[in-house]
């Protein structure tokens, strides 16, 4: 079964849109937690209601996020994330400046999935019970591999991913469900030589 709502390739006026670096957080809230108000999400990333709703606004305007119908008031409007995945690699043709912006992108989520990691690390032992932290999994492989085998790994793991999140991706959460960040990350090094080329 393939996942029912297609991964979205950003254009460039989305990628200069998305760009910055509270509506990378905001996109990334709405992703972790659901549906939010700009209120919640002030809370959450320490910023005022105004500047979580005007940038909402600015990622509704590039069909990144949108009001949740029938959810909230005219006051306290609930956001969500156009459902489906986002691809954020540049297109061809892209300009340096939308090429740059994916860059910015792919940073700023990497650093943050650093970040969720680090937390687990360091406080996961202390503050979830047993049963969360004997179930989770943190793993790395080393391969030898060549563009072509890496590219029929990356096939082979986003399948994987599609069949779990369609069996588990929106569904309402049963009672003592948890938040869980599934990530993979398929990639080569660059070596330090390579970067003096």
């Amino acid at each position: 079964m393939t996942n029912s709502v297609p991964r979205r390739e950003l254009d460039a006026a989305a990628l200069k849109a998305l760009a910055h670096p509270l509506r990378v957080e905001i996109f990334d809230e709405l992703w972790k937690r659901g549906p939010a108000t700009a209120s919640m999400l002030g809370e959450w990333l320490g910023q005022s209601s105004g500047a979580t709703s005007y940038h909402l606004r600015q990622l509704q305007r590039h069909g990144l996020v949108r009001e949740v119908e029938g959810k909230g008031t005219k006051r306290e409007r609930y956001w969500e994330r156009v459902p489906g995945g986002v691809a954020i690699g540049a297109g061809t043709g892209f300009e340096p400046a939308a090429i740059e912006a994916g860059r910015m992108i792919a940073r700023q989520w990497a650093d943050q999935r650093h970040r969720e990691i680090d937390d687990y690390m360091r406080h996961a032992d202390r503050v979830l019970p047993d049963e969360w932290t004997d179930n989770a999994l943190l793993t790395a492989a080393k391969l030898s591999l060549t563009a072509a085998e890496l590219g029929e790994v990356t096939e082979q793991i986003e399948a994987l991913l599609s069949t779990i999140k369609n069996r588990f991706g929106d569904r309402e959460a049963p009672e003592g469900a948890r938040t869980v960040l599934l990530t993979a990350n398929v990639f080569t090094p660059i070596e330090p030589e390579e970067l003096n080329r």
